[in-house]
């Protein structure tokens, strides 16, 4: 498997090396490059009353994926009909404006969460996707077992899944854990500003859990831009060189 975004993150670990001795902010961009290429990422709401926010920066994400793709690959959508019991089912139009593209987006609505996972699993087969699963809260937990099939599945075929988690989320084969709130927007007077959220990084393979970001949606470059960091602290150079470390290593045992 390879992750990219090494040069990104070995940038910010020559900024802050043992002959720096400043302080070296870490810019989200920096993070989400660590594992914008894995193969499985969770996102799940802060609270509750944040699914609308959390599902607006999964959306995000995959449309930055897909992206990064050599023909601006698809987005396969899979959830359970219960998971729009609440909000109602997508607009077509909001989605647009959401700078999505409608013509690279399958949605597949099933009856349960065993056939979205299913269907996901499938999906992650063919080239180019990037799968978002919705996992709905269930008095069965979604098990660390199927959480690596997804992981195994579009390891081997170089794809991406997104899991959008409302269940009591427990251990996971994800090389990240976000975890997403509403932040204020700004707009012109009467006007809708741009998608804003709040970004908490709980869990990372690639390191440098912990951190907080004020993100920005711009729906026409297709990008977050950094707001003003929640971080109360700047991360050092040893351990920012520390997080390069093992994305180097990760890259080393990809290539073998």
């Amino acid at each position: 498997m390879s992750i990219s975004g090494a040069p990104a993150v070995l940038r910010l670990a020559r900024a802050g090396s043992a002959h720096d001795e400043s302080r070296v902010p870490v810019t989200f961009e920096a993070v989400r490059a660590a594992v914008a290429n894995a193969p499985l990422n969770e996102i799940m709401p802060a609270a509750t009353g944040d699914h609308a926010a959390a599902l607006g920066f999964a959306l995000a994400w995959a449309v930055m994926a897909a992206k990064r793709s050599a023909d601006d690959g698809v987005i396969f959508w899979a959830a359970p009909e219960q998971d729009f019991f609440e909000d109602g089912l997508p607009n077509a139009e909001g989605l647009a404006q959401f700078g999505i593209s409608l013509d690279r987006l399958l949605m597949v609505r099933t009856n349960c969460q065993a056939d979205a996972l299913w269907a996901v699993e499938q999906a992650l087969a063919t080239p180019e996707i990037t799968a978002l699963c919705a996992v709905s809260p269930s008095r069965k937990p979604l098990s660390l077992t199927a959480t690596r099939r997804l992981l195994l599945t579009a390891e081997k075929h170089k794809t991406r899944c997104i899991l959008l988690r409302q269940d009591l989320a427990g251990t996971s084969a994800a090389w990240s854990r976000w975890q997403i709130s509403a932040a204020p927007s700004e707009g012109e007077e009467r006007e809708l500003g741009r998608p804003s959220f709040k970004a908490h990084l709980a869990r990372s393979r690639a390191g440098n859990s912990g951190l907080n970001f004020n993100l920005v949606w711009d729906i026409h470059s297709h990008a977050f831009s950094d707001g003003e960091s929640g971080n109360s602290a700047a991360m050092d150079g040893p351990v920012a060189s520390a997080f390069a470390g093992r994305q180097a290593d990760a890259d080393e045992r990809s290539a073998a």
